[in-house]
């Protein structure tokens, strides 16, 4: 049977962390953003897939990154790989304790316009999408890829709830028009504070939550206390063998709590949610039933917090799961 490919959207950034519990009097410089969803993906792509990365980089960090590309495993292509004028995203992290932080962006890539990115999915089986900036795709686009693709669409909508660039650090604001964004995607991640930042909640506890067409589940990442998922009824895999949208009107949501599978763990979380929604996702497409995709991105997550380099990363993930099945 020929590969099947999944199509990754994100940013690459090159990231300045400072991390002063962690022991770190320096801040650590290295690929962040996209880079973290990437080598997770590489780590744990189910037999018979490949990745197509659909990013952009700026020139000046255009040879760095290709070979940063070339170090991961089961990459399709980078073809696909865009360089273009604008320099390249830049973020600066720092922490005030083992998990809060500001973000400063810098530099920053154009987004990518429907005429660009439809025709780069039409042969694409999955895409994951994750909004490392909240740039990369208008809601148009979103809309447009929806409509020109019926593969499962997973998104982490992560900066889509952070205010834009300016001098200070970006802070968070409301995503008012949540209901459309969900309405795009098969699967929906976020973490609490995001959550808050959206009517899910408000809408959901009430059970006047419409959302048809929408995601057949929303994943919402909650630190120490695990994930926490409202599914539709009718949903608990995604079959590998047919990859067709699941989307499901008119069953309802119901929650699914899973707790992490070991202690809370202290070191540096920068990436974390990258690493578990891209994991979660792979898994899902392996066949693997709901819950146990959710334990595997916990595992995964761990072994990120673990490790701050990103060299490291797809080797700590595939010790920690093990190779897929």
């Amino acid at each position: 049977m020929p590969d099947r490919r999944i199509g990754v959207v994100g940013t690459l950034v090159w990231d300045t962390i400072w991390h002063p519990l962690q022991g770190e009097v320096e801040p650590r410089e290295q690929w962040g953003g996209i880079a973290y969803s990437l080598s997770a993906l590489a780590a744990v792509c189910p037999p018979g897939w490949q990745i197509c990365p659909l990013v952009k980089i700026g020139e000046d960090l255009a040879q760095e990154a290709r070979r940063f590309f070339a170090s991961l495993r089961n990459i399709a292509s980078l073809a696909d790989l865009r360089i273009v004028s604008q320099p390249s995203n830049r973020v600066e992290l720092r922490y005030w304790d083992s998990a809060e932080r500001t973000e400063r962006l810098s530099g920053g890539v154009a987004p990518w316009r429907a005429d660009e990115l439809l025709p780069l999915v039409t042969d694409l089986d999955a895409i994951f999408i994750n909004f490392i900036s909240g740039f990369e795709l208008s809601r148009s686009t979103v809309a447009q890829l929806r409509r020109h693709t019926s593969v499962p669409l997973y998104a982490d909508l992560h900066s889509l709830f952070l205010g834009p660039p300016g001098v200070g650090a970006r802070e968070p604001r409301r995503l008012e028009d949540w209901r459309d964004w969900f309405g795009c995607f098969d699967f929906v991640q976020l973490n609490e504070a995001e959550m808050a930042l959206t009517g899910f909640a408000d809408a959901i506890e009430p059970g006047s939550l419409d959302l048809d067409p929408g995601p057949v589940a929303v994943l919402i990442t909650r630190g120490c206390e695990g994930a926490r998922v409202f599914r539709r009824r009718s949903f608990t895999s995604l079959s590998a063998t047919l990859l067709s949208r699941q989307g499901a009107g008119g069953d309802g949501f119901v929650p699914l709590d899973v707790p992490l599978p070991h202690a809370s763990i202290d070191g540096d979380p920068t990436g974390c949610g990258d690493v578990w929604g891209s994991v979660v996702f792979a898994a899902l497409l392996e066949g693997r039933p709901l819950e146990e995709a959710i334990d595997r991105g916990h595992r995964a997550a761990a072994a990120k917090i673990r490790t701050a380099s990103i060299e490291n990363l797809a080797g700590a993930v595939m010790a920690a799961l093990g190779a897929p099945r």
